[in-house]
């Protein structure tokens, strides 16, 4: 009987350890160790940055920021393209998505400029890419409400150029034949009523010239050919392989290039602030070209340099485009533009940088997002001071960053 008792007690005293144990384990880990730690939560080191003078170097808000959170911005944002700018707008596009947080843009085609400005009014695209002489036409003669439109930057240069033959005895700007015909391209009589303003500034009235439409280059340039027209007015890049393919193949057909040498020239530029004046190397646009006499000049491949005008490809937006995009874009055309120009099949698109006194705001004030980045770059600033010349390009310039780079005297204060 002893025996058997004493089996009986063995199990039982066993049992009774292991409930005592796990009773005792429950009671502590519930009621002593109350902090629990998440299966989510991250090795933040120094995150009491209080504990050691090491901890200084960690004095950031980085502990608590989710780099995932800003990979990517997946609203869509939709560029309106017109079919001749698609080259350039896809390489622009392309290089941005990939130095960018965005995560998708939509290019839309149009044929017309008139139907994209439409659409970027009305807030169905954000972005486009168009150029002043539509957006004179668009608000001037077709008196469309322009007022929730911004520009984002200009682009590259279009030029004018004026062509003519030898023939026509138009050797300048300021003697335009009474009776020429005048060949241009217009798709959608935006440039049509553009020139006619352009021939009203140079002193030349509607009944004095007949204007021909052609809807491309190729017909226009035949057409000039064949004589159908007197003159031609292109307006496109420089350098521009159209233009030199067509000079380097017609160089025995007198053709001459008319320099911009308007007599009243200050008076012009004044009445269309849009347009500026370069000069450019006639090596450049073609090698057959040179050399070349009419009237009072000549030009040869040691005289190249030609007097041009131009106005700008500008990228425009509306209000309701999210400041976020505009100061994107534009950061990343301030600090990409020379990567962009050097991939450039053609270098007639080549960008000019960022530059605010190359626009013409007349017409159309900044977007809110590019404001912001001139400032933080110390292209604007509300500190009247001589030596925020000194940060342009490296921060915002105010009284504390004056300060911090030595460069706040009381005495150069206006």
């Amino acid at each position: 009987m002893n025996k058997n008792k004493k089996t009986f007690f063995i199990p039982f005293s066993f049992f009774t350890v292991f409930l005592l144990f796990f009773i005792l384990f429950y009671i502590v880990n519930k009621f002593v160790f109350c902090t629990k730690e998440h299966y989510l939560t991250y090795f933040l080191p120094f995150y009491d940055r209080e504990i050691s003078t090491l901890a200084n170097f960690y004095k950031n808000d980085e502990n608590n920021y989710n780099s995932f959170k800003k990979k990517f911005n997946y609203d869509v944002v939709k560029y309106g393209i017109i079919k001749g700018d698609f080259t350039f707008a896809k390489l622009l596009l392309s290089t941005y998505i990939s130095n960018s947080y965005l995560y998708k843009v939509d290019s839309i085609s149009y044929d017309d400029r008139m139907s994209c400005l439409d659409d970027l009014v009305n807030n169905k695209i954000n972005f486009n890419l168009n150029n002043f002489s539509t957006l004179i036409f668009y608000a001037e003669k077709m008196k469309k409400n322009i007022t929730n439109l911004r520009l984002v930057t200009s682009l590259y240069n279009l030029y004018l150029y004026f062509i003519t033959k030898k023939k026509h005895n138009i050797v300048s700007l300021n003697n335009i034949k009474y009776g020429c015909k005048i060949g241009i391209i217009d798709i959608d009589q935006s440039y049509t009523l553009y020139y006619i303003k352009i021939l009203h500034d140079m002193g030349y009235e509607k009944d004095d010239y007949k204007i021909i439409s052609y809807l491309n280059l190729h017909d226009l340039m035949n057409g000039f050919l064949k004589d159908e027209c007197d003159f031609m007015i292109i307006k496109d890049t420089y350098p521009n392989k159209n233009i030199k393919n067509f000079l380097d193949k017609n160089t025995g057909e007198d053709i001459i290039l008319l320099p911009f040498d308007l007599a009243k020239e200050k008076l012009f530029l004044k009445k269309n602030s849009e347009i500026f004046i370069d000069n450019i190397d006639l090596n450049e646009l073609s090698h057959f070209y040179l050399p070349r006499k009419f009237g009072n000049v000549e030009y040869t491949r040691y005289r190249p340099n030609f007097k041009i005008c131009y106005n700008h490809k500008i990228l425009l937006t509306n209000t309701q485009t999210d400041p976020s995009h505009t100061h994107s874009i534009i950061e990343f055309l301030y600090k990409n533009w020379k990567n962009i120009n050097n991939n450039l099949t053609e270098k007639g698109y080549k960008i000019s940088g960022i530059n605010i006194d190359n626009i013409d705001l007349n017409y159309l004030d900044y977007h809110e997002g590019v404001l912001k980045y001139f400032n933080e770059i110390g292209l604007i600033t509300n500190t009247d001071n001589d030596n925020c010349k000194y940060l342009i390009g490296k921060m915002p310039c105010n009284n504390k960053t004056l300060k911090e780079n030595n460069l706040f005297f009381p005495y150069n204060v206006k």
